[in-house]
């Protein structure tokens, strides 16, 4: 697993550029998903854009805890290669 961080301040085209960076190497893997994330964004949240971004959405993980999404995106991911850009 290869994690790059991406700091700055505000307006600065951080998103612009993890995102022109994702859209270049997304064709490399076999799942991904792009996510823009919120300063007080909650896990579950995140967890349910992910969930979207990666087409697996069904109404009923609303009900669901931070531990039982995390669950199914495990399952889902299980063998593959996948890309998964979050942005703040």
């Amino acid at each position: 697993m290869k994690i790059v961080t991406v700091v700055g301040f505000g307006g600065l085209g951080k998103t612009t550029l993890v995102k022109t960076v994702y859209d270049k190497i997304k064709g490399e893997f076999d799942c991904r998903a792009f996510v823009s994330v919120g300063r007080n964004a909650s896990a579950n949240k995140v967890l349910m854009d992910i969930l979207l971004a990666l087409d697996m959405y069904e109404s009923h993980f609303t009900i669901l805890g931070e531990t039982q999404l995390i669950d199914k995106l495990r399952e889902h991911l299980e063998n593959k290669r996948y890309d998964l850009s979050l942005t703040l």
